[in-house]
């Protein structure tokens, strides 16, 4: 007996362990494939600490748990939530993460604690200062974290200036390095080794710049840091905007996992034509303005992985990306950035090539300042987000409807979209050459197209979205309007058949202004395509004289459509056929937008069409007078004109301004069943 249960317990071993290490259970797996650490290297100062960040790689639940191991605690300890703290010059200094699912898979990271300010003292930097007209390497002479180079006067290159990694550089006050446009700068360093240039003070402001005035393909900064400069300076183009670092007009510089902190002013300001090489994992921190600034046309450039905020570090004094007027003339992505690129000014899309795009990233939010705005003019302009990764388009102030003029889409190309996009407090005004009446978050202009999905418009100063004549929407659907000073959206009748049911015009329980609970419809003639009036959630208001004059134009009314007419207002259909067609439960509701009899024209028939219809109905406060040329005695709701046809039942006509319908002698009147007059007389 002792021999079977000894058998059973051996059997059953596997399974209890499987259970206790998570097996089938929602608890952490084993099942570990790799360890990683960020960052791979660093270098800190005696006493100072940074918080490694460590990721366990394999299945959905695998553990993170992991055990923390320094080669060297008398160089660089390491505590259990992976917190290097620097204890004495010197290393580098091996920081091992294990997993504690599996000891066999382990990351490092190299730690390099650089000599303290006291035992640098002992060390003697070389003065440097004018001209570099000969090719000239500066290398690293003195212990690491010791200045190597003190600049006393303006440093100005005008030949190939390289700086070897680990050298430090220390600017006197108000003192720059300039690249001429005959030179170069190349400092390139590493994780381990950063290239340093700092001022011989720690206070924002004491040195002026790197200004790179030259267009050398080999100036490059990669693991540097430029910190305490930003000094007013007349380096780079512009006295008027300091910063750490300057590329002027027509020059460019690559950029790569480079810090630029404690700077007054920006980080990093691109001057005019400026280029970026190249531009990956940089980090800005504790400048005093915003972390750089540049034009639209050079949004391009940036990578969405690199710090702006100084997240972990030292916010900067402007929390946005500080992007200035210009025309963007070439395709490029506007990455989503952990900042918002705030927009002054008036923006252009207007690419040399008619087929570029410019695309803004999912996730991405732009701030306009006041009475700012971007407008698409040639090539296309594409912002498509994702259920998860909104993209936003707002005011730098968000509690002022009309703060910035609008996104307008003057192009005509099919690749301009939004989707998935919030748009907010835009409506200002007229800047882009629209009259005053034209605000709204979104125009599009004379023959322009967008299409539109799954986007909010809100807090416009007037209309969320305001369509001009010939404008097109190629799709349209389940967009949102709220909170508008007017009208969720501003069109012609003859753009009607663009919208689509299943969005929300209404506000959905946050109404835009009182008063202007409709789509603003304006005077049009439709002619072409026979469109769709689909039943929305607000009433279409007509202003104006509408005409149906298109000989196989049919003009279909959705059951539950519902039509409010302006003083004077009407429709008439001289080709083609109205076909308003509702139910007992859905009926079509034609009306004034003032309840008052004779407020609005009428349902005017000169068409002996046969598909004009009005069944299930409701029509009321018409007959105004004679707008449409009619006799005094022409008033009514419904008016058939020479030897027009129409088919009528189920209707209600009432409150009409005299009579309840009037056919002329060769008209042709059918009237089914279910009609019900009143406030109006019969002929």
């Amino acid at each position: 007996m002792r021999t079977t249960l000894r058998l059973v317990a051996v059997l059953l071993a596997p399974l209890v362990l499987a259970g206790c290490f998570g097996g089938a259970s929602g608890g952490p797996q084993n099942n570990v494939t790799g360890v990683s650490i960020t960052p791979q290297s660093l270098t800190l100062d005696v006493g100072e600490s940074y918080a490694l960040q460590v990721e366990v790689l394999g299945s959905q639940n695998v553990s993170q748990s992991v055990a923390w191991r320094s080669s060297d605690p008398a160089i660089a300890t390491v505590n259990e939530n992976g917190v290097v703290t620097a204890v004495a010059s010197g290393g580098p200094v091996t920081i091992t993460a294990t997993s504690r699912a599996d000891a066999t898979k382990s990351a490092t990271a190299t730690v390099t604690v650089a000599m303290s300010s006291a035992a640098c003292a002992a060390y003697e930097p070389e003065e440097l200062g004018g001209r570099i007209d000969s090719a000239r390497t500066l290398t690293k002479v003195n212990p690491a974290g010791c200045v190597d180079y003190v600049v006393i006067r303006d440093l100005e290159a005008y030949a190939a200036l390289t700086v070897d990694a680990g050298v430090k550089l220390a600017f006197a006050e108000r003192t720059a390095l300039v690249v001429r446009p005959t030179g170069s700068l190349n400092a390139v360093g590493t994780a381990a080794a950063p290239i340093v240039f700092t001022g011989t003070k720690q206070e924002q402001g004491h040195w002026e710049t790197i200004s790179i005035r030259s267009n050398d393909p080999r100036n490059e900064l990669t693991h540097a840091v430029v910190e305490y400069a930003g000094a007013a300076s007349s380096y780079g183009n512009s006295g008027s905007i300091p910063a750490g670092v300057i590329v002027a007009q027509d020059a460019q510089l690559a950029v790569e996992r480079t810090t630029f902190r404690h700077n007054a002013g920006n980080g990093l300001y691109l001057h005019g034509d400026a280029v970026l090489s190249g531009f990956a994992d940089n980090a800005f921190a504790g400048n005093g303005g915003a972390p750089l600034r540049l034009l639209s046309d050079q949004l391009g450039y940036l990578d969405g992985a690199s710090n702006y905020s100084g997240s972990g570090m030292t916010a900067n004094g402007q929390a946005y990306i500080d992007v200035a007027a210009s025309t963007t003339r070439r395709a490029q992505t506007w990455p989503k950035t952990d900042l918002p690129y705030r927009f002054s000014g008036l923006h252009y899309v207007n690419t040399d090539n008619a087929a570029a795009q410019v695309t803004l990233a999912a996730g991405a939010t732009i701030e306009f300042a006041h009475q700012a705005g971007l407008r698409i003019n040639n090539g296309s302009f594409r912002a498509v987000g994702s259920p998860s990764e909104r993209i936003t388009l707002t005011g730098a102030v968000r509690t002022q409807t009309g703060y910035w003029e609008a996104l307008v889409f003057n192009s005509n190309d099919p690749g301009n979209e939004l989707a998935y996009v919030d748009v907010a407090f835009g409506g200002a005004g007229a800047s882009y050459g629209f009259s005053a009446n034209d605000k709204a978050n979104v125009i599009v202009a004379e023959a322009a197209q967008v299409s539109i999905s799954d986007s909010t418009f809100t807090d416009s100063g007037e209309f969320g979205l305001f369509l001009r004549p010939n404008a097109r929407l190629p799709r349209f659907e389940n967009n949102a309007f709220a909170g508008n000073s007017g009208a969720p959206v501003r069109l012609l009748s003859n753009q009607l058949g663009l919208l689509d049911a299943g969005t929300t015009y209404s506000g959905g329980g946050r109404p835009n202004n009182e008063g202007h609970e409709y789509v603003d419809v304006q005077a049009s003639t439709i002619t072409g395509a026979s469109p769709t009036w689909r039943s929305l959630d607000v009433p279409y208001r007509f202003h104006g004289h509408h005409y149906v004059d298109g000989t196989n134009t049919t003009v279909t009314v959705v059951p539950g459509a519902r039509f409010e007419f302006a003083t004077n207002a009407g429709i008439r259909v001289n080709q083609g056929a109205l076909n308003a067609v509702g139910t007992a439960g859905q009926r079509i509701t034609f009306t004034g937008a003032v309840e008052t009899p004779g407020f609005w024209e009428a349902l005017v028939f000169v068409s002996n069409n046969p598909n004009n219809r009005l069944h299930h109905v409701d029509i009321a406060h018409g007959g105004a007078g004679s707008s449409w040329g009619f006799s005094q005695t022409t008033k009514a709701n419904v008016v058939l004109l020479g030897s027009a046809r129409l088919d009528i039942a189920n209707a209600t006509v009432r409150e009409s301004g005299q009579y309840c319908h009037v056919t002329s002698n060769d008209a042709t009147l059918t009237i089914g069943s279910g009609m019900v007059y009143s406030g109006c007389q019969q002929e």
